[in-house]
């Protein structure tokens, strides 16, 4: 497998035995990840967990209630929900500060700037164009809205799934309430480096082999195969044992047994022509895919084998494989086999 990316879109080879293909992804939008009540999320003080309704002019952060002179609408068109960007911001702890709004020569508000701090000094930021289906997060080009961000009696509506997880921010959707139930960090991680160049997994063995950045060689013993070949001859991944493996740290994952995870990536401005460093990626049970903070895909999605819950556990397949590459801003290369898979960062 090789996979490759820049600003605009992600690029893929995949060899496996004697087949090969090549496809091309350019991205936009996907549904809301509907929550299960058979699946309860963990709670800490060092998270927010946020709820909108839509129609009402409340939020809670941490069940506490705070109040709006707007509410949540849904774009029918479109079938998105638009929030109030500014509560949106402050619900994720963003003050007026961080939030710009920019205006064109005949004093209307044509840009908006959403800029999250995270440890380290790094902001993420999200810009926004009134009317328009291009955005731009942490300075690189993203993918296109099918719902624009519009003003609705002096207020500023922008597509909420978009915009939160360019911030930082797993979202779900409850069905019963009519509401978007958000979890994230009081304070964004530091973006994330990798610890090792490449990663070996031998499916139903509990082994890892690692290069480090610098050369060394380390071998360890898991507790349990950390990859898994199904019935169906896929081969899946325990999403937070891969992650570790490669050295991100438990503090810069977020995981809602809802069936949802968020890990904070590279996190850098975004440069043309270079690989894409993506500030967050998001793996959602029952989709083919992950998510890159740009609103991109991690891979095309047609055919691949849904992210899935086992045993209160995430397990993915092709979609976790390809998510290494922009989660450390790398280009990377790798081969899956009956015996192995490996993945290495080659830039």
């Amino acid at each position: 497998m090789r996979v490759k990316g820049d600003d605009l879109l992600h690029r893929y080879t995949l060899a496996v035995g004697k087949f090969r293909f090549f496809v091309l992804a350019v991205v936009t939008w996907l549904f809301f990840c509907s929550t299960s009540a058979a699946l309860a999320a963990e709670e800490s003080p060092d998270l927010r967990i946020v709820k909108f309704w839509v129609g009402k002019n409340v939020y809670e952060v941490n069940g506490k209630e705070y109040s709006m002179d707007s509410a949540p609408v849904v774009d029918i068109q479109a079938g998105r929900l638009l929030m109030p960007l500014r509560y949106l911001a402050y619900s994720l702890g963003i003050t007026d500060s961080d939030i710009e709004f920019k205006k064109n020569t005949a004093g209307s508000i044509d840009e908006i700037i959403v800029r999250r701090p995270s440890e380290g000094g790094f902001r993420d930021t999200l810009q926004m164009f009134i009317g328009q289906p291009d955005f731009i997060v942490n300075g690189g080009e993203a993918g296109t809205l099918d719902a624009l961000p519009r003003i609705d009696n002096g207020r500023t509506l922008v597509p909420y799934r978009s915009a939160a997880q360019a911030l930082g921010a797993l979202v779900f959707w409850d069905a019963a309430e009519r509401a978007v139930v958000v979890k994230t960090w009081n304070r964004v991680p530091s973006p994330a480096n990798p610890s090792w160049s490449k990663v070996i997994l031998y499916p139903g063995l509990q082994k890892i082999d690692r290069i480090g950045v610098g050369g060394t060689a380390d071998s360890l013993k898991t507790k349990v195969p950390v990859a898994i070949n199904g019935s169906d001859g896929i081969t899946q991944f325990n999403v937070i044992d891969y992650l570790h493996a490669w050295g991100v740290p438990a503090q810069n994952i977020l995981y809602d047994q809802r069936g949802g995870l968020m890990v904070r990536g590279a996190a850098g401005a975004n440069i043309p022509g270079q690989p894409y460093r993506a500030g967050f990626i998001y793996f959602y049970a029952g989709e083919g895919c992950g998510w890159i903070s740009n609103n991109h895909k991690t891979n095309p999605d047609e055919g691949v084998l849904a992210n899935e819950i086992k045993n209160g556990q995430l397990y993915s397949a092709m979609p976790l494989f390809y998510a290494i590459g922009p989660l450390f801003g790398k280009q990377v290369e790798g081969n899956v086999s009956a015996d192995s898979l490996w993945l290495r960062l080659i830039s």
